[in-house]
Parts: C-alpha cells; structure tokens; sequence
C-alpha cells in the first residue's frame, strides 16, 4: 500500500451535522430521549413540523425525532425519522417486554440500496451502559426537540 496514508487509515463517514443521516450499512445509534412526533412537509427547501397533521400540502410525512448518541462519529445529534419500516421496526422491539424502553441498549440500524430500493433494517444490540461522553453531551447540549415545531434550532440555548 502507498506510503501516503497510512495502511489503517479509514476516510470518515461524511456528518449529518446536527441531524442523524443514515449511511450505507450499519448506523449503532444509542437512543437518549423520548421521541416527539408530528408531520412533516418541505416548502422552499425547508421543513414545516406540525403536531396535528396539516389539511393542506404535498409529500406529508409522519416523523419521530429523538435525540441520539452517533457512535461513528462520536457526537450528539437528533434522529429523525420519517421510513414506516423503520418506526415499526423499533416499535415492535420497545414493545416486546424482553427490550422495552430503547435509551438502556444500541439499535444498529442498517441502510441497503438506493434511491427508491432502499431498505432499512432494525436490530437491538444487548444491553449496555450508555456511554459516559454520550451521557455529558446529553446534559451539556439540554436540547429541546419540541423547537422543531417552531422552526427553531432544537440546540441552540
């Protein structure tokens, strides 16, 4: 291998900044609060978040946003999702008395495919403390994901 980099070396997974984005394979996840859900629709390249789902509009989408610690790239962000396969998959886990509330173990979530073929899947990881960094951000960042129904940064103090 060339001398240039270094044989280890792995590019980064690119961030989704503040917001989880699901790249291709596995994404562990550690779940950290209780979702809040709504509808979602895009006007002008930017998301309108209602509670109560909107009477007019195209491309409305149910959606849970809860806050997330992302293990690839070791930082607090929301997750947001709005794939039915996804919210049923994790439904049917918290569920099932054996697993419950998801913030005492990971969820790998897996991403396949693309564009329309794209397909997820949802599977718990035993359970673990959650890491202490995961924890401080958590308390640090005291986000408040119900800004997102005002158009507001959930980080932002």
């Amino acid at each position: 291998m060339s001398e240039w980099l270094d044989n280890d070396y792995e590019v980064p997974a690119s961030g989704g900044g503040a917001y989880t984005k699901f790249q291709d394979g596995a994404n562990k996840l550690r779940v950290l609060s209780r979702p809040v859900t709504g509808w979602v629709r895009w006007e002008d390249n930017k998301p309108i978040r209602t509670k109560a789902m909107p009477t007019a509009g195209e491309d409305i989408k149910h959606f849970w946003a809860f806050q997330v610690w992302n293990y690839s790239l070791n930082e607090l962000q929301i997750c947001e999702i709005t794939q039915v396969t996804v919210m049923n998959a994790i439904k049917q886990i918290t569920t099932n008395p054996a697993w419950g509330n998801p913030e005492g173990y990971d969820l790998i979530i897996t991403r396949s495919g693309q564009k329309l073929d794209t397909k997820y899947t949802v599977q718990p990881e035993p359970p673990t403390p959650t890491p202490q960094e995961a924890l401080q951000a958590h308390l640090e960042a005291a986000v408040d994901i119900n800004k997102l129904f005002l158009g507001l940064d959930p980080f932002e103090k």
